[in-house]
């Protein structure tokens, strides 16, 4: 699967913004046990972004190493010629 430059800005925002929402979820969980309250459900939801958190890390790895490849494979190419 090849990766255009837009895709791959678009993986990197997602990526941003993923991690701004397991920062945030984290200061929320501190939050409610510091407070001796319910936490479980702010801990499941903690789970959740950190599984999709994840998710697009890997994407976004993987479309960098294949833009990568790309570029390789062009210059060798250009070697060859």
């Amino acid at each position: 699967m090849w990766f255009a430059v837009e895709e791959l800005e678009l993986i990197k925002g997602q990526v941003r913004e993923g991690e701004a929402r397991v920062q945030r979820q984290r200061e929320i969980v501190i939050q409610l046990k510091g407070r001796d309250l319910p936490a479980r459900a702010a801990e499941i939801l903690l789970a959740n972004f950190e599984d999709a958190l994840a998710r697009d890390r890997a994407r976004l790895d993987q479309g960098l190493l294949k833009e990568q490849a790309a570029r390789c494979g062009d210059a060798f190419v250009q070697r060859v010629i």
